[in-house]
């Protein structure tokens, strides 16, 4: 994909914002894609590998990202609608507003509104002329404390990626939890795992956990 289509360069795009959007995403499967090419650019995407967003009153419930191949993804740099870090990743997870994720009808052994499981995400160069740097994963909550953004990273392999293995972010009052376990994160440029607390006024209540 480029950034001439509606998938704004993305392999796989989930998109629930807009005004007053009250959709809700539930039990869904991203699973078994290859996405790009961890051996050529010329098979690779401009956009993120799998990107999802939510906004508003939106809703995510019991989401698994599994056994996905993600490769040669973030080539072009690019703006987003709502921009606060233009840089793409491997898995992408960006949360807004008052949106929710939820454990609501869990899989066995689903203890996490979100898994992440047994992915492989390697050899993401980034945009070398625009300079931006491309993460294994990033998990992005803003705005509201009315909900704990949670997670579950689990035997997935992040590797050879132009930023961090797994970046964490949490910026205004926006709480997350993640569980990080058996995941192999090695040769990154940047750090393994990083987490990354922003309070943008004193009071700002933003915390990972």
């Amino acid at each position: 994909n480029d950034l001439t289509t509606p998938f704004n360069g993305d392999g796989v795009t989930v998109d629930l914002s807009g005004p007053g959007s009250t959709a809700t995403l539930t039990r869904s499967e991203i699973t078994g894609n290859n996405i790009g090419d961890q051996n050529s650019t010329n098979a690779g995407l401009d956009g993120s590998g799998v990107f999802i967003t939510l906004n508003d009153s939106t809703s995510i419930q019991d989401l698994l990202v599994s056994t996905n191949t993600i490769g040669n993804i973030g080539r072009l740099e690019r703006v987003e609608v709502i921009p606060v870090n233009d840089d793409d990743a491997g898995i992408k997870f960006v949360r807004f507003g008052n949106s929710t994720t939820d454990v609501v009808a869990p899989r066995t052994g689903q203890i996490r509104a979100v898994t992440i499981d047994g992915n492989v995400v390697t050899n993401n160069p980034g945009d070398i002329v625009a300079l931006t740097v491309t993460d294994g994963l990033r998990l992005e909550g803003n705005d509201s404390i009315n909900d704990v953004q949670d997670f579950t990273i689990s035997n997935n392999t992040f590797s050879d990626n132009s930023g961090n293995g797994i970046q964490t972010i949490t910026r205004g009052d926006a709480t997350m939890n993640t569980d990080i376990q058996n995941n192999t994160i090695e040769n990154n440029l940047l750090s393994g795992i990083l987490l990354t607390g922003i309070e943008l006024v004193s009071t700002d209540l933003e915390s990972q956990g």
